[in-house]
Parts: C-alpha cells; structure tokens; sequence
C-alpha cells in the first residue's frame, strides 16, 4: 500500500490530477501488475482523510521475476525516488495488515 499526502488545501480536481500522475509513476514499474487508488475518504467512513490523501493499492508480480529490486524495501526506496519528482507530495509505504493495525491501535 502506498499512501500519498497532499497540501491541505488541495481542491478535488487538482488532487484527482496528482493522483492520476501517481497512479501513471507507479505503474511505470516492472515488478506492479496493478494500481487501484482512493482519494480521500472511504465510501464506509471509516477513515477521516480529505481530498490531500490518496491510498494505492499496488498488486505486484511474484518476487523471483522483479528487475528493479530484490527486496520490498529497495523497491519502495525506489517509488519513492520516482515520485519526489511530482512537487508537493509525500509519500507512505506500508502493507495492508500493518496499516489496518496502526489504525485500530490506540495511540
């Protein structure tokens, strides 16, 4: 899962056109089979994010066939890299139970 955090301001139809640049950097990568992605809140409301966050779903092939890097942390330093070059956007990496996890921990 990649999470991306925009300025606050950010109106819907400029964070729709971030988000399609990222979707389009992500993509890019040899090792992503697919992206999927959810800009702001979720349709359940379980999540209190506005228009500056965006999660990805990001499907990759298997391990043994990834040109880019060996490891998950090489291959998210190297997504990372790509999308410094969109200004204005910072980026998270994490794993679906990881993340689903830190959500439901109390702080």
């Amino acid at each position: 899962m990649v999470r991306t955090f925009l300025p606050q301001s950010i109106s819907p139809s400029e964070a729709a056109k971030i988000t399609h640049k990222v979707r389009l950097l992500l993509a890019s990568f040899p090792e992503v089979r697919y992206v999927v992605d959810q800009e702001g809140m979720p349709d359940d409301g379980s999540d209190v994010n506005g228009w500056d966050t965006t999660e990805y779903s990001v499907g990759l092939i298997p391990r043994d066939r990834w040109t880019t890097a060996h490891n998950r942390e090489a291959l998210c330093d190297a997504m990372a890299r790509k999308l410094k070059a969109i200004p204005g956007v910072d980026t998270q990496f994490s794993q679906y139970i990881e993340d689903n996890v830190d959500e439901a921990s109390p702080a």
